[in-house]
């Protein structure tokens, strides 16, 4: 065992030590739940759930999930080195569980999941800490890993602090909701989740779900555009640090008084009469754990989560007049309506095409050859959003969320192009994408699930053969 091996189980002792201090463990469990609302748990970043029991099933292992609840879960949590938690807070079952199928094929790891996925999902979230996640790239990190943070850098990611804080309370002006933390490789802005938790209650179901899931779309174009004038008013920041707007459903943070993943520092608060960069290593002093759980714990009045709120709907929901609920509820008839002209649109688009009876074959290579030639057009026209001219349409994938709503084009008549994934696709994924078949690009539908988009193609009005003995049958 080499020097370097010792260090690392020494710390890894060091950190566990850390987490076992029933102090810190009072401050991540407050931070994990308010009410009966609570965060879903995560292990360094990859580990979402707890294995309740496996059995084998021929080829496949089957595994009884359920996420981590930080409280209940808090000691199978504190045995990793980084504890993260989401953004969002639910209130679903911290008891549901899903059984998920595990197997190797053509040596590549295989899962799927037998039921639905047990996290929760947007109809769940009753509120959200909107968040700012401020990395520095992974360059300086690996310097300061060797030399620690300059006074230089400091100076820098002070400036970025300020910037991004006073945009920050741009959007919620009133009381203490706009909150900051070193988040060991950079710095944490973020809105008290109780400026939200309004729509968790005035809204459920389908619409709050949409409403939640909209919202964080404006919010990361909104983020986006705070990036671009950082970039543009403090150019040294952006050399040594980047923004990402990237908040949904499951977004990860670390946890206040979690420790880095890589980096020997401990999460905790920034005070924003009082900007520092100041490193924080382990072990940590009662008072700043005491400053800590006095962080978690302050949140705006019911008065001034309400202004806030009507302030952040009014920026991000500028189009619609009236307060934050008029505007969610203007936004919502305006979905409905174009959710209603799409599906009319679809439903022309399918009786254009529709023919009374599909021709029967014994040939499997006749089903091939239709497939291949549905064309690609015709299935997305529906979804079509932009024609700039090129012969290539785009359009906004019915499968994901999109902020801008031309995230995907059409490359020729057999393949499609979907630029936040930067990968290709053909009209059996795009079918199996929209019926939730498969979840990504890399994947392809086999067996039933690939009748089953053959089957949704017929239905949507392409010439496709029936096999003469699937008639039989």
């Amino acid at each position: 065992m080499t020097s370097k091996d010792k260090n690392n189980i020494q710390y890894k002792n060091f950190v566990i030590k850390h987490y076992k201090n029933e102090k810190v463990a009072d401050v991540i469990k407050a931070w994990a739940v308010d009410g009966n609302a609570w965060r879903c748990g995560n292990k360094d970043f990859s580990g979402w759930y707890k294995t309740l029991a496996r059995e084998r099933e021929g080829e496949k292992l089957i595994e009884v999930k359920q996420p981590f609840h930080p409280v209940r879960d808090y000691e199978e949590l504190a045995k990793c080195r980084t504890i993260y938690t989401t953004i969002t807070l639910s209130t679903a079952d911290p008891f549901r569980t899903g059984k998920v199928a595990k197997w190797k094929e053509n040596g590549k790891e295989r899962r799927k999941w037998l039921d639905s996925c047990p996290l929760p999902d947007y109809p769940d979230i009753v509120a959200i800490s909107l968040l700012c996640d401020a990395d520095l790239w992974d360059e300086v990190k690996e310097e300061v890993k060797r030399k620690g943070r300059s006074k230089k850098l400091k100076t820098i990611v002070v400036k970025a602090i300020n910037f991004v804080y006073s945009k920050f309370k741009q959007l919620c002006p009133y009381g203490n909701a706009v909150k900051l933390l070193d988040s060991g490789g950079g710095f944490y802005c973020l809105i008290d989740h109780r400026v939200t938790a309004p729509i968790g209650r005035e809204f459920d179901g389908e619409e709050r779900a949409a409403i939640f899931e909209e919202l964080c779309n404006r919010f990361n174009r909104w983020l986006r555009g705070v990036w671009e004038e950082l970039k543009e008013k403090i150019p040294e920041a952006a050399e040594i640090l980047k923004i990402d707007a990237l908040n949904h459903k499951n977004r990860l943070m670390k946890a206040p008084l979690s420790v880095h993943k890589s980096l020997p520092w401990v999460v905790h608060p920034i005070d924003p009469e009082n900007l520092d960069f100041d490193e924080v290593e382990l072990p940590v002093n009662d008072e700043l754990i005491r400053q800590t759980l006095e962080w978690v714990k302050l949140h705006p009045s019911d008065e001034d989560a309400l202004a806030n709120l009507n302030q952040l709907i009014a920026v991000l929901f500028s189009e619609y007049e009236g307060n934050w609920k008029e505007r969610l509820q203007k936004w919502i008839a305006d979905r409905k309506k174009k959710e209603e002209e799409k599906r009319k649109l679809l439903e022309e688009v399918r009786n254009q095409r529709r023919v009374e009876t599909n021709a029967v074959t014994d040939n499997f290579d006749d089903i091939l050859e239709a497939i291949r030639n549905v064309s690609m057009f015709e299935l997305v026209a529906p979804y079509v959003t932009e024609d700039r001219g090129d012969g290539h349409p785009r359009f906004d994938p019915p499968y994901r969320p999109s902020q801008s709503g031309t995230s995907c084009f059409v490359c020729n008549e057999r393949k499609f192009h979907d630029l936040a994934w930067g990968q290709s696709g053909d009209v059996i994924q795009f079918v199996a994408l929209e019926l939730g078949i498969i979840s990504s690009l890399n994947d392809y539908p086999k067996g039933k699930d690939w009748w089953k988009c053959v089957d949704e193609l017929r239905r949507r009005g392409f010439k496709i053969p029936v096999h003469a003995k699937l008639c039989q049958n």
